[in-house]
């Protein structure tokens, strides 16, 4: 099955390093936008009347919203990945599911298999013994009865051998069972993790668009100020 993999006790788990690694890329993300976030906050608020002369200060901030934008545009294409992950990982669930109901069925099978076979066993004894009682009361019919021992006898080892064969299959497909659940829960578990990681994607870039929607707020209100400078220092030289 794709995405999986053997442990140690030979299941197979389905692999989550994708998952992980995305939700690695967005905490890096995350950290590299609160870290303009702030510069831009600190830059804007110490500013002051040296932004009407230097015009390095817009073109980084100018600069800090194009890497806004291409960190929001990798966020939302590393939470489209997310998202085909939360489907693969479903679909292995759905997989294991009808693999552990198989297994159960086939289980419940053999077990049905188990008990008849006993049944017949049980049989083959009691004519066995039967057969037996019967050799001992009339020695005239002696030599048919032995025929008749030793054939219940061969009867009864043929279904004890069936059913030690029996035994084994129900044994391999019980634990054949504990696999399919074990296969089943792991691929439950990397669904729902997926998901909590899909939902603190989502959580991340929400911040970030506030984040951008505060920095283009602070830009416009520079300019504003800005202008107003350039107003006063206009009013004042005439």
């Amino acid at each position: 099955m794709n995405g999986s993999h053997e442990n140690s006790d030979g299941v197979r788990e389905p692999v989550r390093g994708e998952a992980d690694r995305a939700l690695a890329g967005h905490s890096r993300l995350f950290k590299a936008v609160c870290g303009l976030g702030l510069l831009g906050t600190l830059g804007l608020a110490g500013a002051g009347a040296a932004i009407v002369t230097d015009g390095a200060a817009r073109r980084a901030w100018v600069e800090q919203r194009a890497q806004l934008t291409a960190l929001n545009e990798d966020l939302v294409r590393n939470r489209s990945s997310l998202e085909r992950d939360v489907a693969r990982l479903r679909q292995e669930k759905a997989e294991a599911d009808a693999a552990a109901a198989r297994a159960g069925a086939e289980a419940r099978q053999l077990e049905g298999q188990l008990a008849e076979a006993a049944q017949r066993l049980k049989t083959a004894r009691e004519q066995e013994t039967t057969a037996r009682a019967a050799a001992t009361a009339s020695e005239a019919e002696s030599k048919q009865l032995v025929q008749q021992i030793e054939t219940a006898r061969r009867q009864a080892q043929s279904l004890e051998r069936d059913l030690d064969g029996l035994r084994r299959s129900t044994v391999a497909a019980e634990k054949d069972a504990r696999d399919a659940e074990a296969r089943r829960k792991a691929a439950q578990e990397a669904e729902q993790q997926a998901t909590a990681k899909q939902k603190e994607a989502a959580a991340i870039l929400q911040d970030l668009q506030r984040k951008r929607a505060d920095l283009e707020e602070a830009v416009e209100r520079g300019s504003k100020e800005h202008a107003d400078v350039i107003a006063k220092l206009t009013a004042a030289r005439t």
